[in-house]
């Protein structure tokens, strides 16, 4: 009986944890309690587009807020002011309209997005399209074009003329899948451009510092010195033994100084 309740205390204690040193009592971390999203996010192919929040913020302020009205206003005076917006602000106002039903909003931002951007009038019914559609993948030519000017200037302004260049809506445009696709490479192509002409700064830094430092040494050497009165004799006696040993092998003599 004493053996049993003393096992009986042994397995309270264990199960406390008050036998074991304090860094060894690790209490389990209690699951986050994570809310259910207020609104729909965006797709994943809007994640790699530039942020609309960089040039709207109101809006997510109102999304934070469950006014979608006002988050749909805020982005449209954002595009009518801007000469040239983002072509994810567009992105992210269809989302807004399509996913809380605002069928007429959609329609008359559909039309405008055509007619400022090359892509091809979003269709309420088809929209968000099928990620099976194909995207920029079915433009070779331009891909090719693209290939051959990656890392340069003329790839971001080759970007931006497909991005935008519609001709006050004459052309039919991009599909949206090659439309985001386009988006995502103007971005990366950015990025890589960067970095580019930052290497290119480092290195001449690197090569203005090995040029100085080059000068700065052949200042300090100059000329070989002399050799010293000590040495002399011994160079005269080194130079007869060279001569000798040309004349034994029918070479020419050393020339004089």
């Amino acid at each position: 009986m004493p053996s049993r309740l003393f096992a009986r205390r042994a397995r309270k204690r264990n199960a406390a944890g008050t036998d074991l040193p304090a860094v060894f009592r690790v209490r389990r971390p209690r699951s986050p309690v994570v809310a259910p999203p207020r609104h729909a996010p965006l797709r994943p192919e809007d994640a790699t587009c530039p942020d609309p929040a960089a040039a709207s913020p109101g809006a997510h302020a109102c999304l934070a807020l469950e006014h979608v009205d006002l988050a749909i206003g805020v982005l449209r005076r954002h595009l009518d002011a801007e000469p040239r917006p983002m072509p994810a602000a567009w992105v992210m106002l269809l989302d807004l309209c399509r996913t809380h039903g605002r069928e007429a909003a959609f329609r008359e931002a559909a039309v405008e997005f055509h007619r400022r951007c090359n892509v091809c009038t979003p269709d309420w019914e088809r929209y968000p399209p099928d990620r099976r559609e194909p995207g920029l993948e079915a433009f070779p030519r331009i891909l090719r074009e693209l290939t051959l000017a990656w890392g340069t200037h003329e790839c971001s302004r080759l970007l931006d003329r497909l991005l935008f260049d519609n001709r006050g809506g004459e052309r039919r445009g991009f599909t949206m899948n090659a439309y985001n696709d386009l988006i995502a490479l103007r971005r990366v192509a950015g990025a890589v451009l960067e970095t580019i002409e930052q290497d290119f700064v480092e290195e001449s830094k690197v090569r203005g510092a090995h040029a100085q430092a080059r000068a700065e040494a052949d200042a300090q050497t100059g000329d070989e010195p002399p050799l010293p009165a000590s040495a002399v004799p011994l160079a005269r006696e080194l130079e007869s033994q060279l001569e000798a040993d040309l004349a034994a092998t029918g070479s020419a003599p050393l020339a004089a100084d």
